[in-house]
C-alpha cells in the first residue's frame, strides 16, 4: 500500500541519517502475506504486525529515531471510526462489498451493527475512497428506509384491462411520488425488472418493456386526515367529489382558535400592535398535508432524536398572496420580495411581532398572517448567496434549513416546497 511504501522509505532514510550518527537500524517491514506462518505475525484480516529493532550509542539518539517514525506513522496511517445509525441496516451483502473494497485498497473495515459503527484502519491517502463507498451504500440504505415509509403514506398501482391492480414496487412507488409531489408531468422510471413512463395528466403508465402497453394508473393515499378537520366530500355535489381544499372558519373559543390566538399573543398586544382579531381560518388540503407529512417522516427518520424536527412559525403576506399559497403552498419564486439577507428562500418567524412587518394592509386596513407548520431540522446559519442549505460537515448531507442565530433563532429559511403546510 501507499503507507508502507512511504513508511519503508522514510525508515531508510532515517536509518541512513541514524548511521552516519554512529547508530545502527535493523529492521522487519511489511512482510508479503504469502510469507506469513498462519498465526505468527498476521493479526486481524489485513493486519500485520512490523516488528523494529533501533540500536544507538545514547537513549537521546535511539529516542530521537523513534520520534522520527512515529511522526511519518501518525502522517501517513489513520483510524477513523464513522457512527450513523443507519450503518445498523446496512445488509450482509453490503458489507460483503464494502470488506472487498476495503481490501483492496489496503484498509482494515469492520463494522459494529449494535454500535451503529464502522472502523477503518490504514492509509491517510486511501480511506477517503472507501468512506465514499461507504456513502453510498449508506444512500441505497436511506432510499430504502424512505421508500418503506412512503409507502405507509402513500401507494401507487396499475389497473390492467380486466380492472385487476398491481402495486409499484418500493423504491418506483417512491420515485413516482416525488415526481408528483414536485408537480412534473410525468415520471420515467427504469430498473433490471421495469422500464415505464407514468403521465400525470393522462393518468396512464405507458410500459417500455412491453410494446409501450398503456395501462391507467391510481394514486391511493394513506396518510390519516387531522381529526379536526371539516369533511373533504362536496356537498352540492351527487357523488360527494372530494373538494383539493377547503377554507374553514375555526370556531370562536374552540381549542384550535386558542392555540393560535395564544402564540400570536406572545409578541402582539391588543390596542397597541393590533385593534382586533377579525377570524382565524383552518386551510384544509389533503395533497399539501400528505406532502409534508411524508417530509415529516423524513426527517424525523435520519435526523437523531435529539433534533426538534417541526416548529410552529408565523409568515406575513398580503391578501393577494392567499389563495395562491393556500392552493400551491409558499413559492419559492418570490423570494427576494422582503429580503434574501438569510438565503434565497422562504422565511418564516419565530416572533408573530416579526411577521407584522411584512403582513401588508389591503383598503380595508386588513392585514393576514400565517401561523405555519415549518420543518427546520438540523440548521445552520443562512448568507444571502444561498440557494440551498450547505452541507453539514459532520454528516456529510445538506442542513435543512438555515437561520438568523443558531444559538438562538428567530428567523428560519427553508428551500424546499414540502417543508411547510400553512394550516
Amino acid at each position: 500500500s501507499g503507507f508502507v511504501s512511504a513508511f519503508t522509505n522514510h525508515v531508510e532514510q532515517s536509518a541512513s541519517r541514524f548511521q552516519k550518527a554512529g547508530g545502527a537500524v535493523e529492521s522487519y517491514v511489511f512482510p508479503e502475506p504469502s510469507d506469513l506462518k498462519k498465526g505468527e505475525i498476521e493479526l486481524n484480516d489485513g493486519e500485520f504486525e512490523t516488528g523494529l529493532l533501533i540500536l544507538g550509542e545514547t537513549k537521546e539518539k535511539v529516542s530521537l529515531a523513534e520520534q522520527d517514525i512515529q511522526q511519518l506513522i501518525d502522517k501517513e496511517f489513520k483510524e477513523e471510526k464513522i457512527k450513523d445509525k443507519r450503518i445498523s441496516s446496512i445488509s450482509q451483502i453490503q458489507e460483503r462489498l464494502l470488506q472487498t473494497e476495503a481490501r483492496s485498497h489496503g484498509v482494515t473495515f469492520n463494522i459494529y451493527r449494535t454500535l451503529a459503527i464502522i472502523s477503518l484502519k490504514g492509509s491517510a491517502e486511501r480511506i477517503p475512497s472507501i468512506k465514499m463507498e461507504i456513502e453510498k451504500i449508506l444512500g441505497e440504505v436511506a432510499k430504502k428506509e424512505e421508500a418503506k415509509w412512503m409507502q405507509n403514506l402513500v401507494q401507487w398501482r396499475k389497473v390492467d384491462s380486466h380492472g385487476d391492480k398491481f402495486p409499484y414496487s418500493p423504491i418506483a412507488n417512491l420515485e413516482i411520488e416525488k415526481a408528483y409531489q414536485s408537480k412534473q408531468d410525468n415520471c420515467t422510471y427504469q430498473s433490471d425488472s421495469e422500464h415505464f413512463t407514468v403521465d400525470f395528466k393522462q393518468e396512464k403508465e405507458i410500459n417500455h418493456q412491453n410494446g409501450d402497453e398503456v395501462l391507467k394508473v391510481q394514486r391511493i393515499g394513506k396518510t390519516q386526515l387531522p381529526d379536526n378537520w371539516e369533511p373533504m366530500a362536496d356537498p352540492t355535489s351527487k357523488d360527494h367529489t372530494e373538494l383539493p381544499l377547503r377554507v374553514v372558519d375555526v370556531l370562536v373559543g374552540s381549542e384550535g382558535y386558542q392555540t393560535v390566538l395564544t402564540e400570536f399573543n406572545k409578541t402582539m398586544e391588543q390596542g397597541k400592535k393590533y385593534k382586533s382579531i377579525i377570524k382565524i381560518q383552518r386551510i384544509q388540503n389533503p395533497m399539501l398535508y400528505e406532502s409534508y407529512v411524508a417530509k415529516k417522516v423524513h426527517l424525523d427518520t435520519h435526523n437523531t432524536p435529539d433534533v426538534t424536527n417541526e416548529r410552529l412559525l408565523f409568515h406575513g403576506t398580503r391578501k393577494e398572496s392567499l389563495e395562491p399559497i393556500n392552493k400551491d403552498n409558499f413559492n419559492r419564486s418570490y423570494r427576494g420580495q422582503n429580503g434574501i439577507v438569510y438565503g434565497q428562500g422562504c422565511y418564516f418567524a419565530r416572533d408573530a411581532s416579526y411577521s407584522h412587518r411584512y403582513s401588508v394592509a389591503d383598503k380595508q386596513g386588513i392585514r393576514y398572517m400565517y401561523l405555519v407548520h415549518v420543518l427546520v431540522g438540523e440548521y445552520t446559519k443562512g448568507k444571502d448567496t444561498m440557494l440551498e442549505p450547505p452541507y453539514n460537515p459532520k454528516t456529510a448531507k445538506r442542513y435543512d434549513s438555515v437561520v438568523d442565530n443558531t444559538s438562538n433563532p428567530a428567523i428560519f429559511v427553508t428551500f424546499h416546497d414540502h417543508d411547510v403546510y400553512p394550516e
